[in-house]
């Protein structure tokens, strides 16, 4: 966990470009992505 933690804060920058170069996405699916964050940091925690 801890390694794709440090994995995501270093490629944070290059994942809000693609966000930003790609305006097709809705907020329904970014809400989805935000909801899997949530999730897997929830099962990250009780392990």
């Amino acid at each position: 966990m801890k390694k794709n933690s440090k994995m995501l804060t270093e490629k944070n920058e290059l994942i809000m470009n693609w966000f930003d170069t790609n305006p097709r996405l809705s907020s329904g699916v970014v809400e989805g992505f935000n909801n899997q964050a949530k999730l897997t940091i929830k099962k990250g925690i009780r392990i």
